[in-house]
Formats: structure tokens, C-alpha cells, sequence
């Protein structure tokens, strides 16, 4: 559990750890590594380094983006303690590793006052960043979709 919420995620290893594990190689339980892309959350971030204003989301005359983490810390904790559980060994943080992503999309789905259904779509251009990537959403500041999301989420956002 994480701030009091139970989510589930994927972990895996590879064929080497198997090996090690079997074997019960004390000595190499320190080359013993996991991969999960956990539970990615949105986080505040700085809209640049010139305008240090931050927020949640940061909007632009092209839609607007949010910062993303993939495996926080707190996930890593989280896994160190299940494979305690399962294997009865102790392991350190950086044997927890992200998944590399190559394609990441979302989207935002909203209501209007008539209810229809408006889709804002999101994707990340650049995995360059390891664990905190850019979603950039796309919605024409003149669009809806736009007035939409700006009105939902207030006006607090930059």
C-alpha cells in the first residue's frame, strides 16, 4: 500500500536471477535486478527554467503538458518488501530498474454541459529523462477541448 491506496504492478527479472536464486548464491544476490514501470503519476513541475511558477499542468498556445514519473522511489520500496516476502532476501534500491518505454499515449476524456464526451489525447515525444517524462496534450487553445479542461481544473494552472 502506498498513502493508505492498494494498487498492484508488474515486476520482472530476468533468467540470470532465476539462476542465482536457485542456486541460493549469496555472494551474487547483490547482481540480482527487477524491472517494473510501476504506477506512472502525474506530479508538479516547473513550467521552465526561466519562469520557475509550478504546477500540475502548464498550458501553451498548442494545448497544454504535465510531468509524469514512471517508478518512484516509494514503488521501489514497495517491491524491495514483496520480494522479502517471496524470495527471504534483502536487496537495495538500485536493483529496482524502470522498464525503458518507448511509446507512451493517454488521454483525458471530459463532459460537456450536454454531456457529450470530448477527447483530449496525450503522448510522450522524448524518453531522454529517466523516470520523469513530458506528456504534451494536444487541444488548440481555441478548441473546446481546451475551454473545457481550463475550466474543469481552474485557472490555477500556468
Amino acid at each position: 500500500m502506498l498513502n493508505d491506496e492498494r494498487f498492484s504492478f508488474e515486476v520482472f527479472h530476468t533468467k540470470e536471477n532465476e539462476n542465482i536464486l536457485e542456486r541460493k548464491d549469496e555472494k551474487k544476490y547483490k547482481f540480482l535486478k527487477w524491472y517494473s514501470i510501476g504506477q506512472p503519476a502525474l506530479f508538479e513541475s516547473l513550467r521552465s527554467l526561466r519562469d520557475k511558477r509550478i504546477s500540475l499542468f502548464h498550458f501553451t498556445n498548442k494545448g497544454f503538458y504535465a510531468s509524469i514519473q514512471i517508478l518512484s522511489d516509494e514503488q521501489k520500496e514497495l517491491i524491495i518488501q514483496e520480494i522479502k516476502k517471496v524470495h527471504k532476501i534483502d536487496i537495495k534500491i538500485n536493483q529496482i530498474n524502470e522498464l525503458k518505454l518507448n511509446n507512451f499515449e493517454c488521454g483525458i476524456e471530459l463532459r460537456d454541459d450536454e454531456g457529450e464526451v470530448l477527447n483530449i489525447n496525450g503522448f510522450v515525444k522524448s524518453f531522454k529523462n529517466v523516470g520523469e517524462f513530458k506528456i504534451d496534450f494536444q487541444a488548440a487553445n481555441n478548441s473546446m477541448e481546451y475551454k473545457l479542461f481550463k475550466e474543469t481544473v481552474g485557472h490555477d494552472f500556468y
